[in-house]
């Protein structure tokens, strides 16, 4: 691999808080539609036990308000809780996987992530599927649900916006 084509180089490490946001961009993001749609008929199904029960009618069982009460908590489980569950765990992977020595290194058709001098991935730009900008984080997903990201203030050759302009070329 040619060190010529570089373009930038990021050797931040990522911390637990890098892993958690990156789970609310992904996650929450896709499941803000099923959020929003188990809220609205939460909400209609206790509309109308409210009022068959004013009314007397009884088309509302309590088993039903029951098993949507707990439909409901699993939702917002799922919404609020879970990512930053899953990012608990995905940044003990990492601890356990990546050194000190690890940095994402970004040339003019490919990243790759080095360890030492060694490259253990190397990721094409071609195959790129979307690119999310957080507070803190640029996240690249490639193919197959392949994600990578590394922290915006992590440059410590070229900057972000060189990435930027080379991938708004792929």
């Amino acid at each position: 691999m040619n060190n010529d084509d570089i373009i930038a180089v990021n050797n931040m490490l990522l911390c637990k808080s890098d892993f958690i946001e990156f789970e609310e961009a992904v996650r929450k993001k896709s499941a803000k539609a099923a959020f929003a749609i188990v809220i609205t008929c939460v909400a209609v199904i206790y509309a109308a036990a409210i009022v068959s029960a004013l009314k007397k009618i009884h088309i509302v069982s309590g088993s039903l308000l029951i098993l949507i009460t707990f439909c409901l908590i699993i939702s917002i489980f799922i919404y609020v809780v879970f990512p930053h569950w899953l990012g608990t765990i995905r940044y003990k992977q990492y601890c356990m996987t990546h050194n000190s020595t690890g940095r994402m290194v970004f040339y003019l058709n490919r990243l790759g992530t080095m360890v030492g001098e060694e490259t253990v991935q190397t990721l094409f730009y071609k195959d790129i599927k979307r690119i999310v900008q957080t507070d803190n984080l640029y996240i690249i997903e490639f193919s197959n649900k392949v994600y990578t990201f590394v922290r915006i203030d992590g440059f410590s050759e070229g900057c972000l916006e060189a990435v930027q302009n080379q991938l708004s070329v792929k």
